[in-house]
């Protein structure tokens, strides 16, 4: 049997997170890897962006979340929205290429031990319904997730697989995850599957378990639903 073509949904910085006490019953671990914006933040996030309508107040706001020196500000929204301009990175937060997430994350100061640089990947049967949900209406901008996933490009190689992560996906391009609504409690009960390592599950096997769960109705949010790949690079010399 082949093994299933996994393409790239994009690359993202996004922040480790304490295990929140909200979710759930305790089967997560001390660490999260998520890549809900429900839950965590991403580097840049749209606060970032010069052309965003955001206040100068919610602009330091964003950038003391994520650690980043508020004295920097004016350099960071000025090179994100350059970035934007130029293709590099796609709304929210979706970075195109390793090598620019990473330059930039480094640029700005986001601490390895607090952040992840890692690569969305998405089952390619999946792709034409999930390119058909999040294509913009006339007129409007191109998500990141969109643009990247329309262009079918295989997964990075060499990363380390960190696990999958059950995903809904708005038609911005913002995810739900499994996580959200303690889906992995549910799992756990009826499938008698659970969270592993950074609170994803450990093979793909599991991860299509999960969605098909959620598939038959379980409280999930109403959006389109798929498994994730979550594949983790490091930030380089």
């Amino acid at each position: 049997m082949e093994e299933p073509v996994t393409i790239s949904g994009g690359w993202y910085v996004v922040r480790l997170l304490e295990r929140p006490a909200s979710l759930g019953s305790g089967l997560l671990p001390e660490r999260v890897l998520t890549l809900s914006s429900c839950l965590t933040q991403f580097f840049p996030g749209s606060w970032a962006i010069e052309e965003a309508s955001h206040s100068a107040d919610a602009r330091v706001a964003g950038a003391r979340k994520l650690g980043l020196e508020v004295g920097r500000l004016p350099a960071l929204t000025h090179e994100m929205s350059a970035a934007t301009t130029a293709g590099e990175l796609g709304r929210p937060c979706v970075w195109r290429s390793m090598e620019a997430a990473r330059r930039a994350a480094s640029r700005f100061g986001c601490a390895s031990q607090d952040f992840a640089l890692v690569e969305l990947g998405v089952p390619v049967e999946r792709a034409d319904d999930l390119i058909a949900h999040t294509r913009p209406s006339r007129g409007a901008d191109r998500g990141g997730f969109y643009e990247h996933l329309s262009e079918r490009r295989l997964i990075h190689t060499g990363g380390e697989v960190l696990g999958w992560e059950p995903l809904g996906v708005e038609a911005s391009g913002d995810f739900h995850s499994w996580l959200c609504n303690s889906l992995h409690d549910v799992a756990k009960v009826r499938l008698g599957v659970k969270p592993g390592a950074f609170g994803l599950l450990a093979n793909e096997e599991a991860a299509r378990a999960v969605d098909r769960m959620i598939a038959a109705s379980v409280g999930a949010e109403p959006v389109p639903w798929f498994p994730g790949l979550v594949l983790r690079h490091g930030w380089g010399s």
